[in-house]
This record gives structure tokens, C-alpha cells and sequence, in this order.
């Protein structure tokens, strides 16, 4: 069962992509903080990453360079408030950081996000 690994402050959005996800037959956890999710990434790589940008403490972009220099190469989607406009991360950069899509939550639906989760897992 592929593991899928949910980094998000809002708890109810967090709970509800779980269980979208639960139910389309993946293993999920969520850590609310980057900091609390950094150990669990590295010490036990799940096989996706959904990544909000702005996160209490830490941020999301803090924790992809983390992983990065860890040499951790786990498929990301970034579901954030951020309009892609308004995010500065070249692409080229976040290619190579592992970004796999980039979602606006208010632009988005669960099906779309599960849509990319599946596309980057195949």
C-alpha cells in the first residue's frame, strides 16, 4: 500500500484529504508543522508528499530544501493558498526539489488533488 504523507497546519482540510485519500486505498499520515514532519520523512520515506507552502514555524519550502540536502527524493504536491503567480520558486527549482504538482486549494477540488497524487504515483 502506497504511503502518502500530509504536511498541513489546517486540521479539518488535513482530516478530509486523509480520508479521500483512505478511501481511494492509500496509507495516510499528517504531521501540522514542518518541524514535526522533517524526522518523519527522513527516517522513513513515504511515497508522496502533499505540502502545504505556509505552515507555522518552519515553512514548506524549508522543509523541501531539508530534504533535499538529506538527498531525499520523494515526489511533492504543493496544495497551498499561494497563487501560482504569487509563489516565486522557479520552476527549474522545484523540479529539482521534487514537485511533482502545485495546487491552490481554493482552486482545486479533492478529486484533482487525488487526480496528481495518482499521476505521480503511477
Amino acid at each position: 500500500m502506497k504511503r502518502i504523507v500530509i504536511v498541513e497546519d489546517d486540521r479539518l482540510l488535513a482530516a478530509m484529504y486523509k480520508t479521500k485519500f483512505e478511501l481511494a486505498g492509500y496509507k495516510v499520515e499528517i504531521h501540522h508543522t514542518a518541524e514535526l514532519a522533517l524526522p518523519e520523512l527522513t527516517n522513513d520515506s513515504p511515497d508522496l508528499v502533499i505540502l502545504d507552502v505556509l505552515l507555522p514555524g518552519k515553512n514548506g519550502l524549508w522543509l523541501l530544501k531539508e530534504l533535499h540536502a538529506g538527498k531525499k527524493t520523494v515526489p511533492v504536491v504543493m496544495l497551498t493558498n499561494l497563487a501560482e503567480a504569487d509563489f516565486t520558486m522557479p520552476e527549474k527549482l522545484r523540479d529539482s526539489l521534487g514537485v511533482v504538482g502545485y495546487h491552490v486549494k481554493t482552486q482545486v477540488t479533492p478529486a484533482d488533488v487525488l487526480n496528481t497524487v495518482r499521476e505521480a504515483l503511477a
